[in-house]
């Protein structure tokens, strides 16, 4: 599949080789960056649009979730949960403001394998960020591989960069000058995350792999990458209209491999 530049990136994100643990490290450590670039090109050129059929990107959120405290859909309620903090500091020299959370790409239910941005972010700057949180599937258990975390920041990335002006303009509506050519990209998660990720025995392989091809997109697309360590948190649900809310300490750092 890695080799199979004839696919988007979304594909690739959600590809076999990517998406399972026993294959996802010797799968970086093959992966080329220009295939990278070619893939992302492509996902620019296939995007879906939202505005040709009359929808937008910034639906109106309220800051609660649409699903309830007993499902697993955790990410979901961290992401509310974050926006609701309107600003997030990442360390002590960036500060991100997030516009929105859940973020719809789909123009139409026949979009395959795309979902929606976990929190959309814009810098002081005006670039926006797409940030893509990943969450342990429950205590103890390992969530989605980080290279299918990368993969899918970068593929939903790119959608965002082919709709550039539309972004810009529903920014706009909302008082703020922005700009996505191209988009930053997070992928961001609490502690344990990370800590069960670079603690498994394949850390060895993908650590330096994801290392390299972080470094080689920033390089071949002049696109800012950074994977984000928020602390030791967690969130408590809501339930029945009301808002999610962290718990344990916000403590958001670029991570270090």
């Amino acid at each position: 599949m890695a080799g199979d530049v004839t696919a988007d990136l979304v594909s690739l994100a959600n590809s076999r080789d990517v998406v399972r643990i026993s294959l996802f490290a010797e799968t970086a450590e093959q992966m080329d960056v220009g295939d990278l670039v070619l893939r992302y090109e492509r996902q620019r050129e296939s995007a879906p649009s939202r505005a040709l059929v009359g929808k937008r990107y910034f639906v109106g959120h309220r800051g609660v979730t649409s699903s309830s405290g007993t499902t697993n859909r955790i990410e979901e309620h961290l992401a509310v949960a974050l926006a609701n903090l309107e600003v997030l500091k990442i360390g002590t020299a960036r500060t991100v403001r997030i516009l929105d959370y859940q973020v719809p790409l789909k123009a139409a239910q026949s979009d395959a394998g795309i979902g929606k941005i976990d929190l959309l972010g814009c810098r002081p700057d005006g670039r926006l960020e797409v940030i893509e949180l990943k969450v342990e599937r429950s205590a103890g258990v390992m969530g989605e591989t980080p290279l299918r975390a990368l993969l899918e920041g970068l593929a939903y990335a790119a959608i965002v960069h082919a709709n550039e002006a539309t972004f810009t303009e529903e920014a706009a509506a909302l008082g703020l000058t922005a700009r996505a050519d191209p988009p930053a990209v997070t992928v961001a998660a609490p502690t344990p995350f990370w800590q069960r990720w670079t603690e498994h025995r394949s850390a060895e392989r993908w650590v330096p792999a994801i290392d390299r091809l972080i470094s080689d997109i920033r390089e071949a697309l002049q696109l800012e990458v950074s994977l984000v360590d928020l602390g030791r948190i967690g969130v408590e649900p809501g339930i029945d209209g009301k808002a999610p809310q962290l718990i344990g300490q916000l403590q958001p750092k670029v991570l270090s491999l």
